[in-house]
């Protein structure tokens, strides 16, 4: 999953998250489901969630939540982590064997953090 902050000139309370929501593990439902349940926490959260928008509808339609705060952009373009055009070079690679023997994996968190201060969010649009 791929995610983006966007500034929305003229609503300071509004944070517009943008989601890849066809890439992760676990496809859109879960993508989806994880979006609905940020929604849920924050009422300032607005969606752009890209994907196929036939799957996407459904997804969003079975979920309260997200009604009225998602903008579904339909693609069927596929990129690979490994276009070096699209993502550039491989900078560091550690395969997940080696994390293993290196004792690097430990249980984590997805922490969201919304920037209201105008000064920072001109920086990250």
């Amino acid at each position: 999953m791929t995610t983006s902050i966007e500034n929305t000139k003229g609503a300071a309370d509004k944070i517009v998250l943008s989601i890849d929501a066809m890439g992760g593990d676990r496809g859109p439902d879960a993508v989806v489901a994880g979006v609905a349940r940020a929604a849920k926490q924050n009422a300032h959260l607005h969606f752009i969630i890209h994907g196929k928008k036939s799957v996407l509808d459904l997804q969003v339609a079975k979920r309260r939540a997200l009604w009225g705060r998602v903008d579904i952009r339909d693609t069927s373009d596929v990129v690979s982590m490994d276009d070096h055009v699209a993502f550039g070079p491989v900078l560091h690679k550690l395969s997940f064997g080696e994390a293993i023997e290196q004792d690097l994996l430990t249980d984590y968190q997805v922490v969201i953090v919304g920037i209201d201060n105008p000064r920072y969010s001109e920086m990250i649009t």
